[in-house]
């Protein structure tokens, strides 16, 4: 009956033992997962800032390149059906003033838009107070929201 009784506590001692690595496992199991969710986690946001940096160098680069080739080839400027102009603050000079290229090119892409860029340019070319909003906005200057 001793021997029972003492190979019934070692069972049982074993099984305890056994459950306890379990849990250990488990714990630390979870535990990896947390940081491998963390360092997924940081990982695509270092992907993001990356993606967003190169597609702006990307830009800056190609749109020179870009205007040289016009320049050079003399293609003919895209013509739209409709008066509308996108300001971008790209197409702004260190002196606040449109670059030339872009008015030039949007008086190319339709006939009216040299009355849009009347209406939001002051004498100097450069973008009226009460137009600023329209500056990297998704909203472009149109005749009917500036009244040219």
């Amino acid at each position: 009956m001793l021997a029972q009784f003492k190979d019934k506590a070692i069972s049982t001692a074993a099984k305890q033992a056994a459950n306890n690595t379990t849990l250990a496992k488990r714990g630390q199991s979870n535990g990896n997962t947390l940081i491998k969710i963390a360092l997924l986690g940081v990982a695509g946001f270092v992907a993001y800032k990356a993606y967003n940096k190169f597609n702006g160098l990307i830009k800056n680069a190609v749109s020179p390149v870009a205007h040289w080739w016009v320049d050079v080839t003399g293609e003919e400027a895209v013509k739209t059906n409709q008066a509308y102009v996108f300001i971008k603050s790209r197409d702004i000079n260190a002196n606040n003033q449109l670059q030339p290229y872009f008015i030039e090119a949007m008086k190319k892409a339709h006939p009216q838009n040299a009355d849009i860029l009347k209406s939001i340019l002051d004498p100097l070319g450069r973008i009226k107070h009460e137009y600023q909003h329209l500056i990297d906005s998704d909203t472009p200057a149109t005749l009917a929201n500036t009244g040219g």
